[in-house]
C-alpha cells in the first residue's frame, strides 16, 4: 500500500468521488477544496495497492497531529481490508491521528466507529461540533477520533482544527 501525492490535473475525479461520498455539509464547494492543493499543511493522497488507485485520502499536517478529512476506499475496493491497511501506513508515518465520525445515530455511522476503534482509534467525549465548511449554518455535530489514545486535550485539539482547518475561532 502507497500514499502518493496527487496531481493538481487528479483533482476533478477526487472531487467527483468526494461528492458520492459526504453530503454538502461534509465537504467544501469545488473552487475552495482546489485552492487547499496550494496549502503546505494539505496534502491529497491517492490510495495505491498493487499499482491500482483504490482511494484517496486528504490529510492535514497540524502541529503534532495529522488531521485526516475524507477517507475514501472506492467501492469496488471495499471489505478488502485494503481500510485497515491504509490507516497502518498512515499510522506509520503520522504518530498522532484525528479524525471526525458522525453519531452513531444509523446503522453504517455505528459500523464506521466500530472500524476505527478495531484499527486503535479511541472515541473522546469532548463535545465537538464541526463548524460549516460554508460559513454561517450547517454545522454538524460529530465525534473527535484519536489515535494512539484518547485526547489528552481536546480543547486545544478543536482550537487546532477550528483555526488551521474551518478558519473560525472556538467559542468560549
Amino acid at each position: 500500500m502507497k500514499l502518493i501525492p496527487i496531481e493538481t490535473e487528479d483533482f476533478e475525479a477526487i472531487y467527483a468521488e468526494m461528492e458520492r461520498a459526504f453530503v454538502l455539509e461534509e465537504r467544501r464547494d469545488f473552487a475552495p477544496a482546489r485552492e487547499l492543493l496550494q496549502n503546505p499543511l494539505y496534502t491529497v493522497y491517492h490510495l495505491e495497492a498493487d499499482g491500482l488507485r483504490i482511494g484517496f485520502v486528504c490529510i492535514w499536517k497540524l502541529d503534532g497531529w495529522a488531521f485526516i478529512e475524507h477517507f475514501v476506499v472506492y467501492e469496488a475496493y471495499r471489505n478488502r481490508g485494503f481500510g485497515a491497511e491504509v490507516l497502518r501506513v498512515i499510522k506509520r508515518e503520522f504518530p498522532q491521528l484525528v479524525l471526525e465520525v458522525e453519531r452513531p445515530e444509523t446503522e453504517i455511522a455505528a459500523r464506521r466507529i466500530g472500524f476505527y476503534e478495531r484499527c486503535g482509534f479511541s472515541q473522546n467525549p469532548y463535545p465537538y461540533r464541526q463548524p460549516s465548511y460554508r460559513g454561517v449554518g450547517g454545522e454538524l455535530d460529530m465525534i473527535l477520533m484519536t489515535y494512539p489514545a484518547p485526547c489528552p486535550n481536546c480543547k486545544e485539539l478543536v482550537r487546532l482544527l477550528y483555526g488551521c482547518v474551518y478558519h473560525v475561532p472556538l467559542a468560549e
